[in-house]
């Protein structure tokens, strides 16, 4: 589905930047509009914009090759020619060469393509793009509360399936 959005033209050609939420997003109440707007205008020169693994139930989460990279539920960048050409060869390795090398994540993938696959110097070439913010937090596979959550400075969303009532 995410491939099939970032390729669609009626996204592509009206639009400088998509933002990807997963029906397990929870969105704080606040205007959160205005805050996205606000933070696409000021990052011209972002790829990706998300936040990263916040919590996890397995211990050992924080030494998985991946726990760094920017969850898919993020902010990215239409109008970049050098990162849409990086989301083809992303979507090429993940659909052509095997998406279960990437856990079947696309988020992963992007993280895996850009950080190993293409070797370190292009990573150090690009690493600057992807910018980590606390816009999103994502709390995966771990119960947490919205209110709590959402008292975190600058978290206009929360992204996880266990959402405590």
């Amino acid at each position: 589905m995410f491939f099939g959005a970032l390729g669609s033209p009626s996204i592509m050609l009206n639009n400088a930047w998509m933002m990807w939420m997963e029906s397990d997003v929870h969105w704080c109440p606040q205007p959160w509009l205005d805050a996205l707007l606000k933070m696409v205008k000021s990052q011209n020169n972002c790829w990706m914009m998300g936040g990263i693994m916040r919590s996890h139930s397995d211990p050992l989460a924080p030494f998985y090759s991946f726990a760094e990279h920017i969850n898919g539920n993020a902010l990215y960048n239409l109008r970049d020619d050098a990162f849409m050409t990086f989301m083809e060869q992303v979507q090429e390795e993940f659909m052509v060469n095997g998406a279960d090398r990437f856990r079947d994540s696309f988020d992963i993938a992007v993280y895996q393509v850009a950080r190993h696959t293409n070797g370190f110097w292009a990573w150090s070439r690009v690493k600057h793009r992807f910018m980590y913010s606390n816009f999103i937090l994502n709390h995966y596979k771990v119960p947490f509360e919205l209110e709590e959550a959402c008292r975190e400075t600058g978290v206009l969303f929360v992204h996880g399936k266990q959402l405590v009532a």
